[in-house]
């Protein structure tokens, strides 16, 4: 018989209101002296209103007078801790504002002096430093290669699943989750390098988990867990590495088909042995493949050799420094130079990359910074401020070394070695000059760049002045009534104040209204029409003013409104009217065509009693007017010789640009511009111009007439 539980209550949900909330709170440091340190004051902020926030970065001699330094929920633990052991002994309460000055103080003061202390081979970062991955030295933007603070292992973003560089210090998963105790790998026998755990929490080297196939990663993005552990085959697991020479671990085997020969993927990586595992820029990514000695390809064999030589290069350079080292050697040296001299064979970058742990070991602060730190605090009140200034000093030590020695300042992340590293050496004479031209050059080429800006901007206004006179050309010539028609409209729109034909009548408003108007018609698609161009003819346009006001009466009510205010506007339109009237051109009469025989002998039956003699007696002194086409020719319509002066050559002879061969219509579209014409010579003057134009000086000058 099964067994029922009954299902658990749902919790119910408990919240407190708090009347007084201190977040709500301002924070402002109310002793004098503190606030001179950077801390903000009871200034309120007050929010421009016709600009925008400009933030400028303040300068570096700005920011060592400012505190940076922010305490986190340890420093309070520790400086209330030391509160309470204060107050035992009869001392006065430390701020923590007193305890941000410090603090920051420090870590200036010892930044300011590293930065000026030369840094060994072992510190500094190597140019050639390569992936521990895919063994490439080429770094992009979006795929750099970082180095793990704890161990100095250097991996590529994309290789290791880094998706972005933290301001802070780099931890690999082997120095985040174990610093302190060792790992191995569980598919080589190999310490050290890049590792990630798998689904179980044992731990593998990314390499291995890339090269043996059956293992993956879940996410490929952050390159985590390794999964596939168990899938791997036991022949795999009992396979011999021919480069250890260990059955440890699972190998992978040469790709040539008949070769058998097999080895873990660190140490192919260590006798070059694997193929590129990154493609070109632009390529698809390679298939994996490893060979051994023997069947390597021609061009990576020959990659292979000079790689050991230069290893060996290496390898013998280092071993005869630390022979040099250890025979100059005398009895008088520290205590601790035979450890210095047995890390010499360690001072590579890559040496380091694999040790097990790394330890920097925590900073001391000299007795010259503490003497600044208590110069630079005088102006704080408290007591015992030397042991206090020592407390923290020994704090601020453990801090850094529980951070593996990165800043505690975010702005000091870079490290003084490459803030520095063009100050520290000092500029030669030629340097100086060398510097000078540079910043020359850059000036004349900003000069020419600025130029040529200006230049661009004056083409561009050139080429829209132009652009403007065609389309005041086009607008004069083709459309020459389209200014009248727009300011006859407006009044005629004006006298609509309160905008009730100005807009299309909505369906919500009057559901009925386009089953009434047929052709519904406003002033908004009239104005519309006007900018397309559409009314050749003044009686369009009178035909769609009464369309708006016959819609109106026709679908109102007498008594309404809108009925009322139509009949007044219909009732003012003939003074508009009669103004539109004097827009028409005389176009369609210039195409009229000639009364045809048909139309001659009606007239003819209907005077029977003229002669034909008199008809054209008749006809000669009183011509017979011609009747204009019907059709597409409007009364709005530019003349015919307003049209044919744009393609007549009178324009070129009368003009005193020279157009070009062109007509003037097809070269004011092709923007050509002018040419001014030679002034023409004087003409010779005669004895008769001489003798006027010396009259006319007597007659000008002063006091004489003839």
């Amino acid at each position: 018989m099964a067994r029922h539980h009954s299902p658990a209550p749902i919790p119910t949900v408990s919240y407190t209101v708090v009347e007084d909330d201190i977040s709500q709170q301002r924070t402002l440091v109310r002793d004098a002296p503190t606030r001179s340190y950077g801390y903000n004051d009871f200034a309120d902020f007050v929010r421009p209103q016709n600009h925008y926030i400009r933030y400028i970065e303040p300068l570096e001699s700005d920011l060592a007078k400012h505190v940076e330094y922010d305490m986190d929920e340890q420093d309070q633990e520790w400086v209330d801790a030391l509160n309470v052991e204060r107050k035992a002994q009869g001392s006065d309460k430390v701020s923590y504002e007193a305890f941000e000055i410090v603090m920051d103080r420090l870590e200036k003061e010892w930044f300011d002096l590293t930065k000026n202390i030369p840094k060994p081979d072992l510190a500094l970062p190597s140019e050639d430093s390569t992936c521990n991955i895919c063994d490439d030295a080429e770094g992009e933007n979006t795929n750099a290669i970082v180095f793990c603070d704890g161990c100095n292992l250097a991996v590529h973003q994309d290789c290791y699943g880094v998706p972005y560089i933290p301001e802070g210090q780099w931890l690999c998963r082997k120095c985040t989750v174990s610093p302190e105790n060792p790992v191995s790998c569980k598919l080589c026998p190999v310490e050290g390098g890049a590792f990630k755990q798998t689904n179980n929490g044992e731990w593998v080297h990314l390499l291995c988990a890339i090269w043996v196939p059956e293992t993956r990663v879940a996410n490929e993005v952050l390159m985590e867990p390794v999964t596939g552990i168990e899938r791997i085959s036991k022949q795999r697991w009992k396979l011999r590495c021919t480069v250890c020479g260990e059955r440890d671990g699972a190998c992978i085997q040469c790709s040539k088909p008949t070769c058998a020969i097999s080895f873990h993927p660190t140490c192919g990586r260590a006798a070059h042995f694997l193929m590129p595992m990154k493609a070109a820029t632009g390529a698809e990514a390679p298939t994996l493949q490893c060979f051994c000695e023997k069947h390597l390809p021609k061009e990576q064999a020959e990659i292979r050799l000079r790689a050991l030589e230069v290893e060996a290069e290496n390898a013998q350079s280092e071993a005869s420094g630390s022979e040099a080292e250890s025979e100059g050697s005398t009895a008088a040296a520290r205590p601790h130079h035979h450890t210095h001299v047995g890390a010499n064979a360690k001072s590579s970058k890559s040496a380091r990359a694999y040790a097990k742990t790394y330890k920097p070991g925590p900073p001391i602060v000299p007795a010259l910074i503490l003497g600044r730190v208590l110069q630079y605090v005088e102006r704080v009140h408290m007591r015992k401020r030397p042991e206090f200034v020592e407390l923290c000093s020994r704090y601020w030590s453990l801090k850094r070394e529980a951070r593996r020695g990165a800043p505690l300042l975010k702005r000091l992340h870079l490290e003084p070695w490459t803030v520095t590293g063009m100050q520290a050496r000092e500029q030669t004479e030629a340097d100086k000059v060398a510097k000078l031209e540079h910043m020359l050059r850059l000036r004349r080429d900003l000069e020419t760049v600025r130029m040529l800006a200006e230049l661009c901007r004056k083409r561009e206004k050139d080429k829209r002045a132009g652009i403007e006179v065609v389309r005041n050309i086009a607008r004069t010539v083709v459309f020459p009534s389209e200014t009248g028609l727009r300011e006859i409209f407006d009044k005629i729109a004006g006298q609509d104040t309160n905008e009730y034909f100005a807009h299309p009548v909505s369906k919500s408003l009057a559901p009925d209204y386009y089953e009434v108007v047929k052709n519904p018609m406003c002033w908004d698609t009239i104005e519309a029409k006007l900018d397309r161009h559409e009314y050749w003819d003044v009686q369009a346009l009178k035909d769609d003013v009464l369309l708006v006001l016959d819609n109106a009466m026709a679908y109102n009510a007498a008594d309404t409104t809108w009925y009322k205010a139509a009949r007044r506007f219909k009732g003012n339109l003939d003074a508009y009217f009669k103004q539109l009237d004097t827009l028409k051109t005389s176009a369609p009469l210039e195409v009229a065509q000639p009364p045809t025989s048909q139309e001659e002998s009606m007239d003819v039956e209907q005077n029977g009693a003229a002669s034909t003699s008199n008809i054209s007696a008749n006809q000669e002194e009183n011509p017979t007017p011609p009747k204009p086409i019907l059709g597409p020719i409007g009364d709005l319509e530019p003349p015919l010789a307003q049209l044919e002066l744009l393609v007549s050559d009178t324009i070129k002879n009368e003009s005193e640009y020279i157009l070009g061969d062109n007509d003037p219509l097809t070269s004011i579209f092709a923007y050509e511009f002018g040419k001014l014409k030679p002034i023409p010579p004087p003409q010779p003057k005669t004895k008769r111009t001489r003798k006027t134009h010396q009259q006319q000086q007597l007659d000008a000058s002063a006091g004489f007439r003839a």
